[in-house]
C-alpha cells in the first residue's frame, strides 16, 4: 500500500514538472515569434541611414586622440635608464674574428 503512494506522488510529480516545461517551452516559443515579426515588423532597420559613417567616423577620432594623449605623456616623460645595463660592456669587448 505504501509503494503505490509513493509512487503515485512521483507520477503527479512527473506530469506536473512536464508540464511547467511545456509552458516555459511555449512562453519562449511565443517570445521569439515576437521578436521575430512584432510590431517593429520582420528585418526593419535598426539603425537609419548613414550611420555606420558616423560611428565609424566617431571611433577613429576617438582612437586618434587616445594616440596624440599617449604621445603627449611619452614625450613629457623623463627618460627611463637602460634594462639591460651589460649591453654596452659586452659591445666593447674586442671581437675574435
Amino acid at each position: 500500500m505504501r509503494k503505490r503512494l509513493v509512487g503515485f506522488g512521483f507520477l503527479l510529480f512527473f506530469f506536473f514538472f512536464i508540464s511547467v516545461i511545456l509552458l516555459a517551452h511555449g512562453i519562449v516559443l511565443w517570445i521569439a515569434y515576437y521578436v521575430a515579426f512584432g510590431p517593429h515588423g520582420p528585418r526593419a532597420p535598426v539603425s537609419p541611414p548613414g550611420q555606420g559613417l558616423k560611428v565609424f567616423l566617431a571611433t577613429m577620432g576617438l582612437v586618434g586622440v587616445a594616440g596624440v594623449i599617449t604621445l603627449a605623456i611619452r614625450a613629457l616623460g623623463a627618460w627611463s635608464p637602460s634594462i639591460f645595463p651589460w649591453v654596452p660592456c659586452i659591445l666593447s669587448l674586442p671581437t675574435i674574428v
